[in-house]
C-alpha cells in the first residue's frame, strides 16, 4: 500500500480514475489531503467509515471530517498531518486507541499519515490510511500472543496504557468468570476487587512512569496472589501495553529445609549491606499516620542513625521530638504504606545533624521498608581566574579547603600550580590549555599539598567567560574535594597480597592488627614510635599501647571496619612513649583504619595509619586564637576596616563596612577594586593615599567622598596603614573609613549660620543706608504731583499716574530689603511661636516672583482661608518654601531642555488644614524623579543635578526643618509629569475663615 501511495500521481489535487477505483478496492480507510492539510479525496471505506461522502469531506480540514471523534483525537490527527506536510517523513497515530463511529459502537484505530510529493519532489499532500476494528477486534492481537497467554496456568492480561483489556487468557476467563468477548475495551480496574483494582492502578501508573517491572501481593478468596506488571515496549521504545501476570503463591510449598536458607541468606544479606534498612508498621489515628514501630532493622541502620536499641520500639520512644520536628516524613511513609508508590527523596536529621538519601517503598498495607543511604558533605570552593595577567580571586572557602589563613597569600595561578604534586602538574596544564584553545569547560583532577603537608585530591570544573569579541577573558570554576570518595575504594584495594608493600612504602607509622586488638605486623615507623623492637610488639595488644581512657571508643571504630568493610577516620588524644630517653607525652593524632581482604574477600584484619598532628594542631589553634583577637577588634571598631591586597583588590571587609556600603553580602565586595566604594571624581584622591602609604608605611585623616551600593555618596575620612610580611616586605593595606556625613552637615551649618548672620548685619546697614534715600525719592515725587495740581499742569495726570508706579516699586524694595534682612538673621536669634503658614508662603513668593516671569513660569497660590496657625520659625520655613520652589523651576526648566517643547509650566501652592493638620502642597509638572532615585532624594550630598548645580543639601535641610516642627514631608512624582511635595505640620489654632 505504501509504495503504491508514494507512486501515484504524486499530487493530492488530482486523483485519476484508475487510482479511484484501487483505492476504493483495499481494506484500508484512506483520506487524502492537500498541501494545506484540507481534504482532497476519500474512498468508499473512509466515506463508510467517518459516516460522511466525498462531497461533503472537500475542501474541510482533516481533523474536521471526523465529527464523533474525542478533542483529542482530532487535534492528534491534526498535528499528525501539519507534522507530516513540515518534515516531509511518515507520522503514525497513537495505537490502540477507542472511539465512536457510525458503523458499529466501538472501533480501534491505528494508522499512518505518509507524504506526497509531485514530480519536483515536494510536498503536494498527505494519505491519511487508517484501519478500523469493524469485523473482528481480535484481528488486531497476534495470534502467536494470544496462543502464549494460554500457556500460563494462572491469570494473564495484555492491557494498555489506561488499562483496557486487549487480550486475556483462558485462566483470567475462568477466575473472574467472564467470557472473553466480552472483555475487550473493559477496564482491568473494573473487573478486579476493589481490593487489587487500587493497588494496581497505582503499580500501573508506576511501571509507565519509570519504565520497570512492578509487582505487589493481594489476598484474593483466602489465596495469596503475586501481581507483576512487565512493561512491553513499541519499536519506538515506547509503552505502549503491559502484560499482567498474577501468580497462586499459596500453591507454591517449598520445603522447610530450603525457606530456611532463603531466610538465612536474606538475614546475611540484610544484615551485611552497607547500607541501612527499617521494616517499620505504621501506626495510624483516624486515618492519618502518627508514629511508625521498627519491626525489624539492620547492623548499619544502627550504626549511621546512631539507635542501638530501637526493635519492637514506636519512633517517638526512641525520639520523643520526632513527631513534631519531622510532620513531613510521617505523612510521606503513611502515603506509601496506604498506596505502595515507592517514593525516594532526601531527609535531615537535626539530631545527629546528617543528611541521609531515603527510599521507601511497601511490601504490604501498613508497612513500610525504608532504605538509608547516609550523603556525604562536598567541600569545595569558587575560583575566578584571569587568563591574561594570571591572577585568581580565591572564595573563602576555597581557601579553608587549601588550608591556607583566610588574609594571607596572594593567590595567582603560578601559586595555584604550584601547590599541585609534580606528577600532576604536566597533564593537568595540557587539559586546562586545550580546553582554552578551544574555548570550551574543563574538568581536572589533580593531588595537591595542604600547607600542612597532607594529600588531598581536588576535582577543578572550570567555566570560560567570552568577550564581546568572542574571546576568553576568565574563567569562573570550582575546586571539590574528593578525597573521601577516593578513599571508599582503598578497601577494596588492600588485600594480604599487598600488606608488605604498604608497610615498606608508607612513611606513616602503620600496623595489621586482628579482630582481638592482637598487632599481626608493623612497619619500622610505627615500631619507633611505640616500641622498642619488633619482637616486643608482635602479638602486642594494640589498645594497651594507648591510654585506657579512650580505648573502648577506638575498639568500637575498629569493630565497626571489621563489621562493615568500610573505612573509618577519626582524631585520636594517645600517650606516646619516647624509648629513647623513656619520656611519656601526650599526643594528637589522624587515625585512618581500613579493612585488609583475604583472597576469598573476608575481611582478615585492619590496616590502621596514624599521623601526628601536634605541631599543626599548635599552629592552627594560634592561629585560631589570633583570628579571634583580630575578629573581635574589627566588631568591636565604630569604623569600616577594610584590607587590600598590593593591587588595591579587597580581601576582607568588616560587618560596619558592609553596613556602610549598603550589603550584608560579603561578595558584593570581596575581590572587587577598592575605588568600587570611592565616588569617581574621587580616584585621584584614592590613588595618592596608596601611593603616601606605600613609601610613608601610614596616612591619617584624608578626607574623601566615597559611595554607596545604591550609588548615593557621603562625606569619609580614611586613614591607611601598610602591613608587611615577616621579612618586611610590603603585603597588604588596611585602610579604616569613618562617616563624617553628618560632621559636615553640622559644620555646613555653622558656616551657614555665620553667614547668614554677617548677611543679615549687611542687610541692617543696607535698610539704613538705602530707606534715606529712597523716603527722599518719595518726598521729591509727593512735591511734583503737588505742583502739577497746583499749577495745573498739562501733563499732571500722567505724572500722577507714573508717580503712583514708582511709589509702588518704592514700597516693593522696602519690603525686599526687609525679607533679606529677616531671612538671613541666624535661627538661634528666634524663639518658635505661633505663625501664619500663609504669610510665610507670600514672603517667599515675593522672593522668586521676579525670577520666575522670567522664566515664564506661572506660580500659583491657593490659601483655603488666611489663618492657617502652627507652631515653628516663620523664616526657616520661609527657606522651606524657597527650597521647594527653587527646586520647581529647575525641574521644569531641566524638561524644557530635554523635550525642546513649549507648554504651560506651572507651579501650584496650595495651604489647607485638615483635622488636627495644616497641609502644604508643593506641586510642578517638571521633570519628576524616579522611584530608584526618591529613596534617596534626602539624604546629605545626594543630588540630580549636573555637577556644580547643587550640593544636594536642600531637601535634606527642609527635611530637618519641617521635622523641628513636628511635621512631615513626603514626596509623590511621576517621571515627566511632575512633582508633588506634601507637608504636613500640627494645627495649633482655630482657622477661620476672613
Amino acid at each position: 500500500m505504501v509504495p503504491f501511495i508514494t507512486d501515484m500521481e504524486k499530487t493530492s489535487s488530482v486523483i485519476n480514475t484508475p487510482c479511484i477505483n484501487i483505492l476504493n478496492n483495499i481494506e484500508e480507510s484512506v483520506i487524502i489531503t492537500d498541501n494545506l492539510g484540507f481534504v482532497s479525496y476519500l474512498n468508499k471505506r473512509a466515506e463508510y467509515f467517518i459516516g460522511m461522502s466525498q462531497n461533503n469531506a472537500a475542501g474541510k480540514p482533516i481533523d474536521a471530517v471526523f465529527p464523533t471523534l474525542s478533542q483529542h483525537l482530532r487535534d492528534l490527527i491534526g498535528q499528525s498531518v501539519k507534522k507530516t506536510l513540515a518534515e516531509n517523513k511518515v507520522s503514525r497515530i497513537g495505537s490502540d486507541t477507542f472511539f465512536v463511529g457510525y458503523c458499529s459502537a466501538e472501533k480501534l484505530v491505528t494508522g499512518e499519515i505518509i507524504p506526497l510529493l509531485d514530480e519536483q519532489e515536494r510536498i503536494a499532500g498527505t494519505a491519511f490510511i487508517f484501519r478500523d476494528g469493524s469485523t473482528s477486534i481480535k484481528k488486531i492481537v497476534d495470534s502467536s500472543i494470544s496462543a502464549l497467554l494460554n500457556t500460563f496456568p494462572d491469570p494473564v492480561i495484555l492491557i494498555d496504557r489506561e488499562g483496557r483489556i486487549l487480550s486475556a487468557n483462558d485462566a483470567f476467563n475462568k477466575k473472574f468468570c467472564i467470557e472473553n468477548e466480552d472483555l475487550y475495551g473493559t477496564s482491568v480496574f473494573n473487573v478486579f476487587p476493589s481490593t487489587i483494582a487500587v493497588v494496581g492502578k497505582n503499580k500501573v501508573d508506576e511501571v509507565l512512569r519509570t519504565k520497570a517491572i512492578g509487582a505487589f501481593e493481594t489476598e484474593l478468596e483466602k489465596d495469596i496472589y503475586l501481581h507483576t506488571i512487565y512493561p512491553v515496549p513499541s519499536l519506538s521504545e515506547e509503552i505502549e501495553k503491559l502484560l499482567f501476570v498474577s501468580v497462586n503463591m499459596t500453591t507454591l510449598n517449598p520445603s522447610e529445609k530450603e525457606l530456611l536458607e532463603k531466610k538465612a541468606r536474606y538475614r546475611n544479606l540484610f544484615n551485611n549491606t552497607t547500607n541501612g534498612y527499617a521494616y517499620c508498621r505504621m501506626i495510624y489515628d483516624n486515618g492519618h499516620a502518627v508514629d511508625f514501630i521498627h519491626e525489624v532493622v539492620n547492623q548499619n541502620y544502627k550504626r549511621i542513625t546512631g539507635f542501638d536499641t530501637i526493635e519492637g520500639k514506636r519512633m517517638s520512644e526512641v525520639l520523643p521530638e520526632f513527631i513534631q520536628s519531622y510532620p513531613d516524613l510521617l505523612i510521606k511513609f503513611g502515603r506509601i504504606a496506604q498506596h505502595g508508590t515507592s517514593e525516594r527523596f532526601e531527609f535531615y536529621m537535626h539530631e545527629k545533624n546528617k543528611w541521609f538519601d531515603i527510599t521507601v517503598y511497601s511490601p504490604q498495607k501498613d508497612y513500610v521498608v525504608a532504605l538509608f543511604v547516609p550523603l556525604k558533605a562536598i567541600d569545595a570552593g569558587i575560583w575566578e581566574w584571569n587568563i591574561n595577567n594570571g591572577k585568581m580571586n580565591w572564595y573563602d572557602e576555597l581557601r579553608t579547603l587549601y588550608g591556607l589563613h583566610m588574609y594571607s597569600g596572594e593567590t595567582t595561578f603560578k601559586a595555584w600550580r604550584e601547590s599541585i604534586v609534580p606528577g600532576d602538574r604536566e597533564l593537568t596544564e595540557n587539559i586546562i590549555q586545550t580546553a582554552i584553545d578551544k574555548k570550551e569547560k574543563f574538568n581536572v583532577v589533580s593531588h595537591v599539598f595542604k600547607p600542612d603537608g597532607s594529600l588531598r585530591l581536588l576535582l577543578n570544573q572550570g567555566f570560560p567567560e567570552l568577550n564581546n569579541d568572542g574571546n576568553i577573558n576568565r574563567y569562573m570554576g570550582v575546586s571539590i574535594d574528593i578525597t573521601e570518595y577516593k578513599n571508599d575504594d582503598i578497601s577494596i584495594q588492600i588485600n594480604t597480597d599487598n600488606l608488605n608493600t604498604i608497610l615498606t612504602l608508607s612513611t606513616e607509622p602503620v600496623c595489621i592488627i586482628a579482630l582481638n586488638g592482637r598487632i599481626l605486623d608493623a612497619n619500622k615507623e610505627f615500631i619507633s614510635n611505640y616500641s622498642k623492637d619488633l619482637i616486643t610488639i608482635s602479638n602486642e595488644n594494640f589498645y594497651k599501647l594507648f591510654s585506657s581512657e579512650v580505648a573502648e571508643y577506638r575498639k568500637s571504630r575498629f569493630e565497626l571496619v571489621f563489621n562493615t568493610g568500610e573505612p573509618t577516620y577519626f582524631k585520636d588524644e594517645c600517650v606516646k612513649t619516647n624509648y629513647h630517653d623513656n619520656k611519656r607525652e601526650k599526643c594528637i593524632y589522624n587515625i585512618s583504619a581500613f579493612p585488609c581482604f583475604s583472597k576469598d574477600k573476608i575481611i582478615a584484619s585492619i590496616a590502621v595509619f596514624i599521623t601526628e598532628i601536634n605541631e599543626i594542631n599548635k599552629e592552627a589553634e594560634t592561629r585560631r586564637q589570633l583570628d579571634i583577637k583580630y575578629q573581635t577588634l574589627i566588631t568591636a571598631s565604630p569604623d569600616s576596616i577594610i584590607t587590600t591586597n598590593l593591587e588595591k583588590v579587597i580581601t576582607s571587609i568588616s560587618d560596619i563596612g558592609l553596613e556602610l556600603y549598603g550589603t550584608n553580602n560579603k561578595t558584593d565586595l570581596i575581590g572587587m577594586p577598592f575605588s568600587t566604594i570611592v565616588y569617581s571624581d574621587n580616584n585621584a584622591i584614592i590613588n595618592e593615599i596608596f601611593a603616601t602609604t606605600l613609601h610613608e608605611g601610614l596616612i591619617q585623616n584624608k578626607e574623601i567622598i566615597l559611595k554607596k551600593k545604591n550609588t548615593s555618596v557621603y562625606s569619609a575620612e580614611i586613614s591607611a596603614a601598610l602591613i608587611q610580611d615577616e621579612n618586611g616586605a610590603p603585603s597588604a593595606y588596611m585602610i579604616i573609613i569613618r562617616d563624617i556625613s553628618q560632621r559636615k552637615i553640622i559644620e555646613s551649618e555653622l558656616f551657614q549660620a555665620k553667614r547668614l548672620i554677617s548677611l543679615g548685619e549687611m542687610a541692617s546697614g543696607i535698610a539704613h543706608e538705602i530707606y534715606q534715600p529712597i523716603n527722599n525719592i518719595g518726598l521729591i515725587i509727593e512735591k511734583i504731583v503737588m505742583e502739577s495740581e497746583k499749577d495745573n499742569w498739562a501733563s499732571k495726570k500722567s505724572i500722577k499716574i507714573n508717580s503712583a508706579r514708582i511709589f509702588e516699586n518704592i514700597l516693593r524694595v522696602q519690603s525686599i530689603i526687609d525679607n533679606i534682612r529677616l531671612f538671613s538673621r541666624s535661627d538661634k536669634s528666634y524663639i518658635s511661636s505661633i505663625i501664619n503658614i500663609n504669610k510665610s508662603i507670600r514672603n517667599a513668593i515675593k522672593m522668586v516672583s521676579e525670577k520666575y516671569k522670567n522664566k515664564f513660569i506661572k506660580l500659583n497660590f491657593f490659601p483655603e482661608n488666611n489663618n492657617l496657625l502652627v507652631n515653628g520659625n516663620i523664616y526657616r520655613f520661609e527657606e522651606v518654601i524657597l527650597n521647594l520652589l527653587k527646586n520647581a523651576a529647575d525641574a521644569i526648566e531641566e524638561k524644557k531642555n530635554i523635550t525642546q517643547l513649549d507648554y504651560d509650566m506651572n507651579v501650584d501652592i496650595r495651604a489647607f488644614n485638615t483635622i488636627g493638620s495644616v497641609i502644604i502642597i508643593v506641586k510642578d509638572n517638571g521633570i519628576g524623579i524616579t522611584e530608584n532615585l526618591k529613596e534617596n532624594i534626602m539624604n546629605p550630598f545626594f543630588s540630580t543635578k549636573d555637577e556644580g548645580k547643587g550640593t544636594g543639601l536642600g531637601l535634606s535641610i527642609c527635611y530637618g526643618i519641617i521635622k523641628e516642627m513636628n511635621g512631615t514631608l513626603k514626596i509623590e512624582s511621576t517621571p515627566m509629569k511632575g512633582t508633588s511635595v506634601i507637608i504636613t505640620l500640627p494645627n495649633k489654632g482655630h482657622n477661620e475663615k476672613l
